[in-house]
């Protein structure tokens, strides 16, 4: 199971995440708290008779009162998370992953009694950053979904209930763009503030491809993705208008 801060996130990554090469033989299932009841928990029951390889991508909204019994990796050291993994008497693992400017996190989960081991990287993971950006300029739609789970985390950062270590002006945004894959910053209030503070060279970015947003062909696919998610257009409007059928490109 990984934990993420806000469902843009969670929907972002599940639609990037499975066609990285490393990835490809994971089966991946999403869950967060914007999902009806029935994909909710049609994505749970998924996961949950996967043998092995399976992957949750979810919020806080799978923290709580699941019985996940072959759960062993749970990537994150919140209580409640933590308890997916060991279960019935069972054991289990949690990963955590903290920024250097986030340590002062370790500490305070000693204090609550949930001490952590450092863990080393491993050095043969895969390059993720690159594989996005690629993924954002071949699909306007990652693209679109990137900016907007950027725009919510930083929002989710900023009002965080543990602010004194997780402190939202010690945050890079141009690197948390650049790990995204994005191919801009997005306009959001976030960033003006810091640039008024005198923090602009904190939000240096310069995205890993050159894409012409302006350029037709990118300039219609954002006109159809808005009309399509504001209802004015279906889906296979949508794929027809792009040349594409009901079945892929």
């Amino acid at each position: 199971m990984v934990y993420f801060l806000t469902c843009a996130c969670v929907a972002f990554y599940s639609a990037t995440l499975p066609q990285l090469p490393a990835l490809r033989g994971a089966s991946f299932a999403a869950l967060h708290g914007k999902m009806s009841p029935k994909p909710r928990r049609r994505a749970f029951d998924t996961f949950a008779q996967q043998q092995q390889g399976a992957v949750l991508l979810c919020t806080d909204v799978a923290a709580r009162g699941l019985d996940l019994p072959d759960v062993d990796w749970d990537p994150n050291a919140y209580v409640h998370r933590v308890g997916r993994t060991a279960r019935m008497g069972r054991s289990g693992a949690a990963l955590l992953l903290l920024r250097p400017e986030e340590e002062a996190y370790v500490h305070f989960l000693a204090v609550r009694k949930a001490p952590v081991e450092p863990r080393e990287p491993e050095p043969s993971a895969p390059p993720v950053a690159e594989a996005l950006t690629r993924l954002a300029v071949a699909d306007r739609a990652v693209m679109e979904r990137g900016a907007a789970a950027y725009v919510s985390f930083l929002k989710a950062y900023q009002e965080h209930v543990c602010r004194y270590v997780f402190v939202f002006d010690k945050l890079d945004l141009g690197a948390l763009a650049s790990a995204m894959g994005l191919l801009r910053l997005p306009r959001v209030r976030e960033l003006g503030k810091k640039r008024k503070r005198g923090k602009g060279s904190w939000v240096e970015f310069t995205p890993a491809a050159q894409v012409d947003l302006e350029a037709d062909d990118f300039a219609r696919e954002a006109r159809l993705m808005k009309q399509l998610r504001r209802g004015k257009i279906t889906q296979a409007q949508f794929n027809a208008a792009m040349g594409e059928s009901d079945d892929g490109p």
